[in-house]
Protein backbone atom coordinates (compact mmCIF):
# COMPACT_ATOMS: atom_id res chain seq x y z
CA UNK A 1 0.00 0.00 0.00
CA UNK A 2 3.11 2.50 0.79
CA UNK A 3 4.25 1.94 -3.09
CA UNK A 4 0.87 2.57 -3.74
CA UNK A 5 0.41 5.61 -2.09
CA UNK A 6 3.67 7.37 -2.62
CA UNK A 7 2.73 7.14 -6.74
CA UNK A 8 -0.27 8.73 -5.86
CA UNK A 9 0.65 11.81 -4.79
CA UNK A 10 3.80 11.55 -6.98
CA UNK A 11 0.88 12.29 -10.03
CA UNK A 12 -1.14 14.66 -7.83
CA UNK A 13 1.87 17.09 -6.78
CA UNK A 14 3.12 16.72 -10.91
CA UNK A 15 -0.47 17.47 -11.69
CA UNK A 16 -0.19 20.68 -8.74
CA UNK A 17 3.22 21.73 -10.42
CA UNK A 18 2.08 21.44 -13.87
CA UNK A 19 -0.76 23.89 -13.82
CA UNK A 20 1.27 26.15 -11.82
CA UNK A 21 4.04 26.09 -14.58
CA UNK A 22 2.39 28.81 -16.64
CA UNK A 23 2.05 31.38 -13.90
CA UNK A 24 5.65 30.83 -12.33
CA UNK A 25 7.17 32.20 -16.16
CA UNK A 26 5.31 35.42 -15.11
CA UNK A 27 6.74 35.54 -12.14
CA UNK A 28 9.88 37.94 -12.85
CA UNK A 29 10.42 38.35 -9.15
CA UNK A 30 11.09 35.12 -8.34
CA UNK A 31 8.17 35.02 -5.53
CA UNK A 32 6.81 31.82 -4.23
CA UNK A 33 4.37 30.10 -6.45
CA UNK A 34 1.99 30.28 -3.56
CA UNK A 35 1.96 32.50 -0.47
CA UNK A 36 3.95 31.37 2.62
CA UNK A 37 1.51 33.86 4.75
CA UNK A 38 -1.95 34.20 5.26
CA UNK A 39 -5.21 32.62 7.05
CA UNK A 40 -6.27 29.57 6.42
CA UNK A 41 -9.11 30.51 3.97
CA UNK A 42 -6.87 32.35 1.93
CA UNK A 43 -3.40 29.75 1.61
CA UNK A 44 -6.35 27.60 0.64
CA UNK A 45 -7.80 29.71 -2.14
CA UNK A 46 -4.94 30.84 -3.50
CA UNK A 47 -3.83 26.98 -3.66
CA UNK A 48 -7.24 26.63 -5.60
CA UNK A 49 -6.21 29.67 -7.74
CA UNK A 50 -3.17 28.38 -8.42
CA UNK A 51 -4.40 24.76 -9.56
CA UNK A 52 -8.23 24.80 -9.94
CA UNK A 53 -8.12 28.61 -11.95
CA UNK A 54 -4.34 27.53 -13.41
CA UNK A 55 -5.87 28.02 -17.24
CA UNK A 56 -8.01 31.26 -16.33
CA UNK A 57 -5.14 33.38 -18.75
CA UNK A 58 -7.30 31.39 -21.46
CA UNK A 59 -9.41 34.48 -23.56
CA UNK A 60 -12.82 33.82 -23.48
CA UNK A 61 -14.66 32.28 -26.60
CA UNK A 62 -18.34 33.66 -27.59
CA UNK A 63 -20.80 30.55 -26.45
CA UNK A 64 -23.48 32.36 -29.27
CA UNK A 65 -21.53 30.73 -32.39
CA UNK A 66 -22.57 28.28 -35.16
CA UNK A 67 -21.60 24.42 -34.90
CA UNK A 68 -18.70 22.92 -37.12
CA UNK A 69 -17.40 25.68 -38.40
CA UNK A 70 -13.42 27.15 -38.74
CA UNK A 71 -12.28 29.03 -35.83
CA UNK A 72 -12.25 32.96 -35.71
CA UNK A 73 -8.85 34.60 -35.25
CA UNK A 74 -9.72 35.36 -31.43
CA UNK A 75 -9.91 31.52 -30.78
CA UNK A 76 -7.25 30.44 -32.73
CA UNK A 77 -5.06 32.25 -30.13
CA UNK A 78 -6.73 30.84 -27.44
CA UNK A 79 -6.21 27.36 -28.78
CA UNK A 80 -2.45 28.47 -29.90
CA UNK A 81 -2.60 29.01 -25.41
CA UNK A 82 -4.42 25.93 -24.63
CA UNK A 83 -1.37 23.92 -26.53
CA UNK A 84 1.09 25.41 -24.54
CA UNK A 85 -0.70 24.51 -21.67
CA UNK A 86 -1.04 21.34 -22.79
CA UNK A 87 2.82 20.70 -23.49
CA UNK A 88 3.34 21.42 -19.69
CA UNK A 89 0.90 18.84 -18.76
CA UNK A 90 2.51 16.59 -21.20
CA UNK A 91 6.07 17.05 -20.61
CA UNK A 92 6.63 17.98 -16.95
CA UNK A 93 10.21 18.20 -15.26
CA UNK A 94 9.39 19.05 -12.12
CA UNK A 95 11.49 17.46 -9.64
CA UNK A 96 9.49 15.24 -6.77
CA UNK A 97 10.65 14.04 -3.66
CA UNK A 98 7.89 12.12 -1.17
CA UNK A 99 9.36 10.51 1.52
CA UNK A 100 8.21 8.20 4.60
CA UNK A 101 9.29 10.13 8.29
CA UNK A 102 8.58 8.75 11.53
CA UNK A 103 6.02 11.17 13.04
CA UNK A 104 6.53 14.05 15.51
CA UNK A 105 2.99 13.94 16.87
CA UNK A 106 1.66 11.59 19.78
CA UNK A 107 -1.66 12.03 18.31
CA UNK A 108 -0.19 10.26 14.24
CA UNK A 109 1.43 7.52 14.24
CA UNK A 110 2.37 7.87 10.56
CA UNK A 111 3.91 10.62 8.65
CA UNK A 112 4.84 11.59 4.87
CA UNK A 113 7.19 14.21 3.83
CA UNK A 114 6.30 15.94 0.17
CA UNK A 115 8.40 17.89 -1.67
CA UNK A 116 8.67 19.43 -5.10
CA UNK A 117 10.70 21.75 -6.88
CA UNK A 118 9.63 23.93 -9.65
CA UNK A 119 11.46 26.85 -11.64
CA UNK A 120 13.98 26.45 -8.35
CA UNK A 121 10.93 27.21 -5.99
CA UNK A 122 10.28 24.36 -3.68
CA UNK A 123 6.88 23.75 -2.14
CA UNK A 124 6.70 21.36 0.89
CA UNK A 125 3.57 19.54 2.58
CA UNK A 126 3.51 16.89 5.65
CA UNK A 127 0.56 14.25 5.98
CA UNK A 128 -0.21 12.92 9.44
CA UNK A 129 -2.65 10.06 9.45
CA UNK A 130 -3.11 6.74 11.44
CA UNK A 131 -5.16 3.90 10.77
CA UNK A 132 -5.66 2.58 7.18
CA UNK A 133 -8.67 1.26 6.14
CA UNK A 134 -8.61 -1.63 3.42
CA UNK A 135 -11.43 -3.51 2.05
CA UNK A 136 -10.48 -6.07 -0.99
CA UNK A 137 -13.32 -8.53 -2.46
CA UNK A 138 -12.23 -11.00 -4.89
CA UNK A 139 -14.22 -12.86 -7.77
CA UNK A 140 -12.43 -16.72 -8.83
CA UNK A 141 -14.74 -17.96 -10.94
CA UNK A 142 -13.34 -19.98 -14.17
CA UNK A 143 -14.09 -17.71 -16.71
CA UNK A 144 -13.21 -14.26 -14.75
CA UNK A 145 -10.86 -12.92 -12.16
CA UNK A 146 -11.46 -9.96 -10.50
CA UNK A 147 -10.32 -7.96 -7.91
CA UNK A 148 -11.51 -5.10 -6.22
CA UNK A 149 -10.09 -2.97 -3.84
CA UNK A 150 -10.74 0.21 -2.04
CA UNK A 151 -8.29 1.97 0.71
CA UNK A 152 -9.48 4.83 2.59
CA UNK A 153 -7.51 7.08 5.54
CA UNK A 154 -7.49 10.71 6.98
CA UNK A 155 -5.40 13.24 8.87
CA UNK A 156 -3.91 16.14 8.68
CA UNK A 157 -1.93 18.23 6.03
CA UNK A 158 0.57 20.93 7.12
CA UNK A 159 1.36 23.37 4.29
CA UNK A 160 2.86 26.86 4.76
CA UNK A 161 2.67 26.20 9.06
CA UNK A 162 -1.27 25.72 8.78
CA UNK A 163 -3.39 22.85 9.15
CA UNK A 164 -5.80 21.58 7.17
CA UNK A 165 -7.74 18.40 7.21
CA UNK A 166 -7.52 16.07 4.52
CA UNK A 167 -9.19 13.04 2.82
CA UNK A 168 -7.70 10.30 0.85
CA UNK A 169 -9.51 7.27 -0.91
CA UNK A 170 -8.33 4.65 -3.76
CA UNK A 171 -10.31 2.52 -5.43
CA UNK A 172 -8.66 -0.55 -7.51
CA UNK A 173 -10.01 -2.85 -10.16
CA UNK A 174 -8.43 -6.12 -12.06
CA UNK A 175 -10.13 -7.80 -14.25
CA UNK A 176 -8.12 -10.01 -16.47
CA UNK A 177 -6.27 -7.72 -18.95
CA UNK A 178 -7.90 -4.55 -17.91
CA UNK A 179 -6.63 -2.40 -15.15
CA UNK A 180 -8.32 0.60 -13.24
CA UNK A 181 -7.37 2.95 -10.12
CA UNK A 182 -8.91 5.97 -9.10
CA UNK A 183 -7.53 8.65 -6.06
CA UNK A 184 -9.82 11.18 -4.79
CA UNK A 185 -7.72 13.43 -2.42
CA UNK A 186 -9.66 16.17 -0.39
CA UNK A 187 -7.74 18.78 1.42
CA UNK A 188 -10.65 21.12 3.70
CA UNK A 189 -11.16 24.09 5.19
CA UNK A 190 -14.54 22.82 6.48
CA UNK A 191 -16.76 20.23 5.04
CA UNK A 192 -18.46 22.96 2.91
CA UNK A 193 -15.15 24.33 1.40
CA UNK A 194 -12.82 22.16 0.10
CA UNK A 195 -10.84 21.44 -2.88
CA UNK A 196 -10.96 18.19 -4.20
CA UNK A 197 -8.22 16.49 -6.75
CA UNK A 198 -8.90 13.45 -8.83
CA UNK A 199 -6.75 11.17 -10.73
CA UNK A 200 -7.29 7.99 -12.09
CA UNK A 201 -5.92 5.57 -14.80
CA UNK A 202 -7.50 2.48 -17.66
CA UNK A 203 -5.29 0.07 -19.36
CA UNK A 204 -7.08 -2.31 -21.41
CA UNK A 205 -5.79 -4.25 -24.31
CA UNK A 206 -4.30 -1.58 -26.74
CA UNK A 207 -5.92 1.53 -24.91
CA UNK A 208 -4.50 3.24 -22.21
CA UNK A 209 -5.88 6.23 -20.52
CA UNK A 210 -5.04 8.87 -17.69
CA UNK A 211 -7.43 11.60 -16.41
CA UNK A 212 -7.33 13.93 -13.11
CA UNK A 213 -9.25 17.25 -12.25
CA UNK A 214 -9.60 19.91 -9.73
CA UNK A 215 -12.79 21.17 -7.77
CA UNK A 216 -12.85 23.75 -5.96
CA UNK A 217 -15.80 23.65 -3.45
CA UNK A 218 -17.28 26.74 -1.67
CA UNK A 219 -20.22 26.53 0.45
CA UNK A 220 -21.26 23.27 -0.31
CA UNK A 221 -21.22 24.18 -4.00
CA UNK A 222 -19.18 23.58 -6.84
CA UNK A 223 -17.78 26.63 -8.14
CA UNK A 224 -14.48 25.71 -10.51
CA UNK A 225 -13.41 22.45 -12.34
CA UNK A 226 -10.71 21.37 -14.34
CA UNK A 227 -10.05 18.04 -16.21
CA UNK A 228 -7.40 16.79 -18.19
CA UNK A 229 -7.68 13.12 -20.07
CA UNK A 230 -4.92 11.91 -22.01
CA UNK A 231 -5.99 8.65 -23.80
CA UNK A 232 -3.41 6.47 -26.44
CA UNK A 233 -5.81 3.82 -27.91
CA UNK A 234 -4.19 1.96 -31.41
CA UNK A 235 -1.44 3.94 -31.70
CA UNK A 236 -3.46 7.56 -31.80
CA UNK A 237 -3.07 9.88 -29.24
CA UNK A 238 -5.59 12.17 -28.02
CA UNK A 239 -5.45 14.86 -24.96
CA UNK A 240 -9.07 16.29 -23.51
CA UNK A 241 -8.33 20.06 -21.56
CA UNK A 242 -11.63 21.22 -20.35
CA UNK A 243 -12.27 24.66 -18.44
CA UNK A 244 -15.22 26.79 -17.45
CA UNK A 245 -17.67 24.90 -19.68
CA UNK A 246 -15.11 25.11 -22.67
CA UNK A 247 -13.32 21.79 -23.90
CA UNK A 248 -10.56 21.29 -26.41
CA UNK A 249 -10.40 17.78 -27.84
CA UNK A 250 -6.53 17.42 -29.35
CA UNK A 251 -5.67 14.87 -31.65
CA UNK A 252 -2.43 14.11 -32.65
CA UNK A 253 -2.23 12.54 -36.67
CA UNK A 254 0.22 12.57 -39.11
CA UNK A 255 -0.78 14.25 -42.86
CA UNK A 256 1.05 13.66 -46.27
CA UNK A 257 4.45 12.73 -43.85
CA UNK A 258 3.95 15.51 -41.50
CA UNK A 259 2.88 16.03 -37.84
CA UNK A 260 -0.16 18.03 -37.38
CA UNK A 261 -2.62 18.74 -34.34
CA UNK A 262 -6.44 18.85 -34.73
CA UNK A 263 -8.36 21.01 -31.75
CA UNK A 264 -12.49 20.56 -31.84
CA UNK A 265 -12.73 23.57 -29.44
CA UNK A 266 -16.40 23.22 -27.78
CA UNK A 267 -18.23 25.39 -25.47
CA UNK A 268 -20.88 24.09 -23.30
CA UNK A 269 -20.65 20.53 -24.24
CA UNK A 270 -21.39 21.61 -27.96
CA UNK A 271 -18.91 21.16 -30.56
CA UNK A 272 -18.72 25.05 -32.18
CA UNK A 273 -15.15 25.22 -34.15
CA UNK A 274 -12.09 23.02 -35.25
CA UNK A 275 -8.93 23.62 -36.82
CA UNK A 276 -5.16 22.07 -37.71
CA UNK A 277 -2.18 23.15 -36.28
CA UNK A 278 1.40 22.23 -36.06
CA UNK A 279 4.51 22.95 -33.83
CA UNK A 280 7.25 24.87 -34.30
CA UNK A 281 10.77 24.14 -32.46
CA UNK A 282 13.45 27.25 -32.76
CA UNK A 283 16.88 26.63 -31.61
CA UNK A 284 18.68 29.73 -31.00
CA UNK A 285 22.69 30.66 -30.78
CA UNK A 286 22.79 29.60 -27.24
CA UNK A 287 21.11 26.41 -27.75
CA UNK A 288 18.01 27.50 -26.28
CA UNK A 289 14.86 26.00 -27.72
CA UNK A 290 11.61 27.69 -28.07
CA UNK A 291 8.03 26.24 -29.01
CA UNK A 292 5.14 27.83 -30.40
CA UNK A 293 2.18 26.67 -32.42
CA UNK A 294 1.35 27.99 -36.06
CA UNK A 295 -2.42 27.34 -37.39
CA UNK A 296 -2.67 25.59 -40.74
CA UNK A 297 -6.75 25.59 -41.40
Amino acid sequence: MKKTLLLTLSLLTLSLTSCNSNQNNQNINGDSIIPVEGTKDSTLKELARQTVLGFSSLSNVNANVLAKRELTNDEIIDVKEALKEVDILLNDNNKLVAVEIESDREDYSNALSLSFTMLEKKEDFTLYYNDINVKEERDDDEDDDEIEKETSFKGIAIYNNLEYDFSYETEEEVEDDETESETTFKLFLDKNNFIKIKQGFENERNENELYYSYSLIQDGHQIEEFKFKEEFEDNKHHVELEKNNKTYKINYETKDGEDIIRVALKVNREETAFGYFKRVTVTDENNNTSISYEYIS
